[in-house]
């Protein structure tokens, strides 16, 4: 998710129309508080959006104000260079057992920030409590009522998937296990999302069609997660230039994000949000006390390749400017 592109018309009776409106009420927050704002643009007015939504919206957007006024500039390292090298990677095979245990040598990272390479090519946006307290428990709550959908995703042994297996779960936990959300594993982006719309309208897909318009999200791929730990791994389906975005929340203390590509370690505690490129850089989490969730979003290359959207640039720290 980045690149500057314009925007193509959202049906409105999509759920992502809602979607794009917050969106675009949070960027206009985002740019009066950092001084970005033109002189007589016209508030966004929002019609149909609770006040516990806006404000929720409006606590974020104080977080990533945080982040943006606090640049770390990791000279080392090259995003260009980083972005070969994962393309030349052909195949993700997370080493094995190498969960992150104990303390770590890299730099701590904890308050919120954009982390960019020598060039100003954002890599990551840290937003520690990102979401509320309020929030996170009304997430809390919803995935105990998932309870029995994420254990069935689970998988024993050498079976299926590394990320569904049994190992890399707090088996003690009362509720653990794994869903895998996608309105159908080829589509999307904001430009991916209505041109399947409109290829699924071509094709007479009544179903994809449904599908579509109850889903929120530009990502094309939500999963949830709850008491995983995850061996150190870059994402392959991926672009380098995309961000995956991942929200960690639950009753849990003393967890860190490790980045070693970048050097750097991040407090992980519930409510943060890190966007960043799972292709080229690589990470993991490890295991914690109490209970924690993870939700990430994503999206596959073949989705846009099938349905022929152009790949964007990275985002630099410059073209925050020009949202």
């Amino acid at each position: 998710m980045t690149g500057l592109q314009s925007k193509p018309e959202i049906p409105s009776h999509w759920e992502l129309a809602y979607t794009d409106k917050l969106a675009s009420h949070m960027v206009q927050q985002f740019r009066r508080a950092t001084g970005l704002l033109a002189d007589g643009e016209s508030p966004i007015i929002l019609a149909n959006v609770g006040i516990e939504t806006l404000c929720e919206a409006d606590w974020m957007v104080n977080i990533m104000v945080r982040a943006y006024k606090n640049q770390i500039i990791l000279e080392n390292i090259d995003a260009i260079r980083l972005s070969e090298r994962a393309q030349m990677e052909s195949k993700f095979l997370p080493a094995s057992n190498a969960i992150p245990t104990g303390a770590s040598p890299l730099q701590d990272i904890t308050e919120p920030a954009v982390i960019v390479d020598r060039s100003g090519v954002i890599l990551t946006w840290y937003l520690p409590g990102a979401v509320s307290p309020p929030n996170q428990m009304v997430l809390w709550n919803n995935v105990d009522h998932l309870a029995h959908s994420l254990h069935a995703g689970l998988t024993a042994g050498a079976k299926g998937n590394w990320r569904t297996s049994e190992a890399l779960y707090n088996m003690d936990a009362d509720t653990k296990g794994v869903i895998n959300m996608s309105p159908a594993w080829f589509q999307q982006a904001r430009h991916t999302m209505v041109k399947l719309g409109e290829f699924a309208e071509e094709i007479g897909d009544t179903c994809m069609t449904a599908i579509l318009a109850q889903w929120p999200s530009v990502y094309n791929v939500g999963s949830l997660m709850v008491n995983r730990a995850s061996p150190f791994h870059v994402d392959r389906f991926g672009r380098p230039q995309w961000f995956d975005l991942l929200v960690t929340f639950g009753t849990y203390s003393d967890l860190y994000f490790l980045l070693p590509t970048l050097g750097l370690t991040l407090q992980y505690c519930p409510g943060t949000v890190i966007a960043m490129s799972g292709k080229m850089i690589e990470h993991g989490v490890g295991q914690t006390d109490g209970d924690r969730a993870v939700l990430a979003w994503y999206m596959r290359d073949e989705v846009h390749e099938f349905m022929h959207v152009s790949r964007s640039h990275f985002m630099r720290y410059s073209d925050v400017a020009n949202l």
